[in-house]
């Protein structure tokens, strides 16, 4: 099957039953200082996963971070959540 693609945050709410659930896991994020905003999603009907990729502010310092997280139904029709990819500048800071 197709997979389905979620562009704005209304879309995002309406249609990922795991949306807050996402929000909370990426507002829970310790080792960033990045402020994470959704970009899209993409839904797998036959896996019953949702991929969310997020983006950071667009100023030049920020423009390009990323955050990509999955959220995979599992048997007992809860999902796990993990980080895929996490682009942020954090580790290249200097004191």
């Amino acid at each position: 099957m197709i997979p389905r693609y979620i562009k704005n945050e209304d879309d995002f709410f309406e249609y990922c039953p795991c949306a807050f659930h996402i929000l909370n896991f990426v507002n829970e994020i310790k080792d960033t200082d990045v402020k994470w905003f959704f970009e899209r999603c993409i839904y797998h009907h036959d896996e019953e996963s949702f991929y969310v990729l997020f983006k950071s502010y667009m100023t030049d310092e920020f423009k390009d971070y990323a955050l990509s997280v999955a959220a995979e139904k599992t048997e007992s029709d809860k999902y796990t959540i993990r980080i895929i990819k996490k682009v942020d500048n954090l580790l290249n800071e200097t004191d």
